[in-house]
């Protein structure tokens, strides 16, 4: 009730309201998109952002973290001995995912370190991708990793591997990790 009374009430007052993600400014055409939505913030009544460090460096930045309801994600994670056969594995056979944008902030581009990776580790893991973006033709010719393209069952991808990879070279709160960590999935990520 007090975060309510606090934050949220005021911005339902508010007409318009912008929520900030991160900016991503991989080239000049990006950090210049970057730079005019930063102008833009001005005009706005409230903005939003989903993580302190966000907050951090923009002025009047209400900080409103990302959510979910562990309960409802738990509901849709189907069998998971059924989909890791659907996927393809054997049993005991380690499987890994990355699920997100494929785009360079997401680290999609690390994918092919990754799986090679993986595989002195140990030649019979899985990669498996879930998401769409710029990078997906490449993720697309590599070897021994699944494109399984946009999906809306990532409650059942979760639950059927072993761990989520998330390489990203910037985030806010990810939904991806908040929902790997209500599914009781470990996650490898870098420290962004």
């Amino acid at each position: 009730a007090l975060l309510w009374g606090l934050l949220v009430a005021p911005l339902l007052r508010a007409r318009h309201v912008h929520t900030v993600h991160g900016f991503i400014e991989n080239d000049a055409g990006q950090r210049w998109r970057a730079q005019r939505a930063r102008e833009l913030l001005g005009r706005v009544d409230a903005v939003l952002a989903v993580h302190d460090d966000l907050a951090a460096a923009l002025p009047r930045v209400d900080v409103v973290p990302n959510c979910l309801d562990p309960r409802r994600l738990q509901r849709l994670t189907g069998d998971r001995q059924r989909t890791r056969r659907h996927l393809g594995l054997r049993e005991g056979q380690k499987a890994y995912l990355f699920l997100g944008r494929l785009s360079p902030e997401k680290g999609a581009d690390r994918l092919a370190v990754i799986q090679a990776r993986l595989q002195t580790v140990s030649g019979a893991a899985r990669l498996f991708v879930a998401g769409a973006g710029p990078l997906a033709a490449g993720v697309e010719a590599m070897r021994d990793v699944a494109l399984l393209g946009e999906r809306e069952d990532f409650p059942a991808l979760l639950a059927a591997v072993d761990a989520v990879l998330m390489p990203s070279r910037r985030e806010g709160l990810p939904m991806t990790a908040l929902e790997a960590a209500a599914m009781g999935v470990p996650l490898v990520a870098v420290p962004v």
